[in-house]
């Protein structure tokens, strides 16, 4: 395994040349202004004139919709925002004008991304490819001893899924065993998938697994959502401030009929149904995503953008979302994808 995989590391390694996007990708931006700013701003890609920002007097309910939309070619290398803003002083209420450019060059996570999505392949096979092309991405962005990586774990056989599932009473999703299988119980961080051993019924694992005492499992959840946790299983735990987790309750359910059911709850507070954009439940390979998204390429992309100035996108996905924000106390624009996850479910539940 370890042979096969540093082989692979280094043809994902030869891949990554560049930082163009791999594939022209539709760009969608979202404006995040304070109640009754304004915007007057251009993008441009590489010089070019791709869209106009105007706006005169921003509602509360703005970011729900794009603004401005248009094509990233494959060859795109830079983004630049210029013109001016106006946002409203919260002391005097009136509106101060910011003129400027701020410019942002172009990182690409497709190459790994695509991996995820290759067609008639295991799941497992492709997160090993995956985790082989991200591992060459920070690498090759941050230098070789760059941290944030995915561990793997110790793949396991047949014989540990099916005691598994017979403590759990009903089949583990295909690609989450699939990938037990080949990568084991992966780590990005501190974070990781739940190790074979430990599957059980979500009520269990958070009182074994998170040590969550039984006085604060009967007083944190009403007695439906510990029917549901007893009726689920963890598949992936965040350890934070608290712990929160990736669920999955088998079918039949009233929400995702005779589809498996994925959702994220937080000892923080607060739970998400994962649904897919056109409102369908989300499958293991989606929910999965959605993870990665909330703790691998948002760390990649804060980075990228406070040390490099550079914007990550990853065209393996057709669409990519951007948020823009603006600074209130000079002229400055914060520009990035609203990356999946429990962090940008957290911080914009109406976009979700």
């Amino acid at each position: 395994m370890r042979v096969s995989l540093r082989a692979a590391w280094f043809a994902a390694a030869l891949v990554i040349a560049d930082a163009r996007p791999v594939a022209a990708a539709t760009i969608e931006i979202y404006p995040y202004l304070g109640e009754g700013d304004s915007a007057d701003l251009t993008v441009l890609v590489g010089g070019e004139s791709r869209c106009s920002i105007k706006i005169a007097n921003a509602a509360r309910d703005i970011s729900k919709t794009p603004v401005c939309k248009f094509e990233l070619p494959a060859s795109a290398t830079s983004l630049t925002v210029r013109r001016g803003y106006g946002d409203v002083h919260s002391a005097t209420q009136k509106r101060q004008p910011r003129k400027g450019e701020q410019s942002w060059r172009i990182v690409d996570f497709g190459v790994a991304g695509s991996r995820l999505a290759q067609s008639g392949k295991p799941y497992g096979e492709r997160m090993v490819d995956f985790i082989a092309a991200a591992d060459a991405f920070g690498a090759k962005q941050f230098g070789a001893d760059h941290g944030r990586s995915i561990a793997i774990g110790k793949p396991v056989g047949h014989a540990e899924v099916e005691a598994a599932e017979k403590r759990l009473g009903y089949a583990l999703p295909v690609d989450f065993v699939s990938m037990q299988e080949k990568v084991g119980a992966i780590a990005i961080g501190d974070h990781s998938l739940t190790a074979i051993g430990d599957v059980a019924d979500a009520y269990t694992q958070m009182r074994k697994v998170w040590g969550t005492p039984e006085d604060a499992m009967q007083s944190d959840y009403s007695e439906s959502m510990q029917k549901t946790l007893k009726a689920s299983t963890l598949l992936f735990t965040e350890v934070g401030d608290g712990y929160g987790g990736l669920f999955y309750r088998p079918p039949p359910s009233k929400r995702c009929g005779d589809k498996g059911f994925y959702y994220w709850t937080s000892q923080e507070g607060g739970s998400a149904s994962l649904m897919n954009e056109d409102g369908s439940c989300m499958d293991f390979a989606a929910a999965f995503r959605w993870v990665l998204e909330g703790f691998l390429l948002e760390g990649y992309a804060d980075e990228l953008s406070s040390e490099k100035r550079a914007l990550l996108v990853d065209s393996s996905n057709p669409v990519q979302p951007l948020v823009l924000r603006t600074n209130s106390n000079r002229f400055g624009i914060e520009l990035g994808v609203r990356w999946q996850g429990p962090n940008g479910f957290w911080r914009s539940p109406d976009t979700r």
